[in-house]
Order: structure tokens, then sequence, then C-alpha cells
């Protein structure tokens, strides 16, 4: 084909072209991936290549079939890809990539960003520009990253240690909060686990959403905590008093309010 005429120097050209072929044959929400080879040069000039990973997304990806119609914002698009990205690299045991804002022409200002492992840049990420979407006529935000495979696949052959299945049955709380937006996901689960017993084996957020009477200042954080014993079963009252404990933390440690009932 005489597309297809030159080595290429990055997966991302035909990955949103196949994005976009997608969407336009009423493929509501194309999720793509390619492992390929790309060709360039090296530092001193002379000519190399390297395998690398490219993925996209675009439309309602990720969201329940009834929730397919609300339209799909930039930040939700980037935030699915992050989130892939992220569960990638922890089953390769690659660690956790970290991101920089960086520009780069192929994608629209402000929403890109460079990836990093281990303080080396890997890789790009972000909404592919409007030029680009336009031959397809796509108004969603396509989102896309492309990195190095071989950082990726470095710790691959490392063992996870098991853990025993655990035999005695869980308990679950539910813990609903009323926070400011600037409150981070990761302040809440610290708080939670640093008043919690050793009996807390999992907490997990499950719904978010802004509060129109706040609007939009405050959003509404549920988490679902999950108590376990590997040696016996929790009784009611232990599970209940631990619950208080981590219910008073946060609102003291975060000044928010927790949701009853």
């Amino acid at each position: 084909s005489a597309d297809y005429a030159i080595m290429r120097d990055s997966l991302l050209p035909q990955l949103t072209t196949s994005l976009g072929r997608n969407h336009a044959r009423q493929v509501e929400a194309p999720a793509l991936f390619e492992i390929g080879r790309v060709f360039g040069r090296d530092a001193t000039g002379a000519p190399c290549e390297e395998t690398r990973l490219s993925l996209g997304l675009c439309g309602p990806f990720g969201r329940s079939a009834l929730d397919r119609r609300r339209p799909v914002d930039n930040e939700e698009a980037l935030l699915w890809l992050k989130g892939l990205i992220e569960s990638l690299l922890a089953r390769l045991h690659a660690g956790t990539p970290a991101l920089t804002p960086a520009s780069f022409p192929a994608f629209e200002a402000g929403w890109s960003a460079e990836i990093a492992l281990d303080g080396a840049v890997i890789g790009r990420m972000g909404l592919a520009s409007s030029a680009l979407r336009h031959p397809w006529r796509l108004h969603a935000p396509m989102a896309v990253a492309e990195l190095r495979l071989a950082p990726l696949l470095a710790n691959t052959a490392r063992v996870t240690p098991l853990r025993p299945v655990p035999p005695f049955p869980g308990v679950r709380r539910d813990l609903a909060l009323v926070a400011p937006r600037s409150l981070k996901h990761s302040e809440v689960t610290d708080a939670i686990r640093a008043a919690g017993p050793t009996e807390l084996t999992e907490i997990s957020l499950f719904d978010i959403f802004a509060l129109k009477e706040h609007k939009g200042a405050r959003r509404s954080l549920a988490y679902a905590l999950e108590f376990r014993s590997a040696d016996r079963t929790l009784t009611d009252d232990e599970v209940n008093t631990a619950f208080r404990k981590i219910v008073e933390a946060v609102k003291t440690k975060l000044g928010v309010e927790v949701r009853e009932g």
C-alpha cells in the first residue's frame, strides 16, 4: 500500500486512524492496542528500531449500558486511559508511572503528558487533536498513549508471593462522605487505613457524584470497607466498634461530613 511505504517512527497515527474508522462504522466505544516496531535514529545518528506499545480509546468506554448517552468529557477519557496504564504496569510488576504535563503537536493543548518510570521517560499520552479527529467526524475525545515496551517487561519474571485463601467470612460496612472536590482519594484511604484495625482488609470506592445543592463544590464519595480475620469469625460488636472509630477519625482529620443511613 502506498499509505505504508515509509517506515513509521510512531504507532499513534495508525492507532488514531483505526479508532476513527471504527467509530465511523458505529462502534460506540472502540478500544484498541498494538505492539509494533518503530524506526528512527539514536543519539549518535545511527539508524535504530524499537518495539513499542500503543493504547487508545474513545466514546463512553468503561460505562455501563445504561450510561452511554451522556457526553464524554476530556477528563473522563484521559482518566480511563491513565487507569488502564496503571493497571497494566501493576500486572507486569513494572511499578507506578509518573505523569508530567508536556506539549506534543498531535495532542490537544493542556491535555497531554510524559509517562516516566523510575525517573526515566518511557512514553507519552494525551487526547488526540481535533485536526486528527475531524476526518472521522469524531467530536468525543480520543485518548491515546505510546510506551516503550522493554521497561514494561523488565520484571515480568518476578514471582508474586501467594496468600492462603481466607477461611473465615468477611463483613462489609459502607461509608459515605460529603467532601470538597479538592480532597484526594488517597487522603481518604490513608485516613481510613490509619484508624482501622488489622482486620480491615479492603477499601473500595464504589460511588462518586457531585452534589447539586453545593453547585459542584462538594461531592459524595461512597466507600466499601471489608473486615476479615485470618483466625476467627468477627462479631458485629467488633466490626461496629472499629467502624465507629474510623468514622470519627475521618470526620476529625479530613473535616468531612459522614452521611448516615
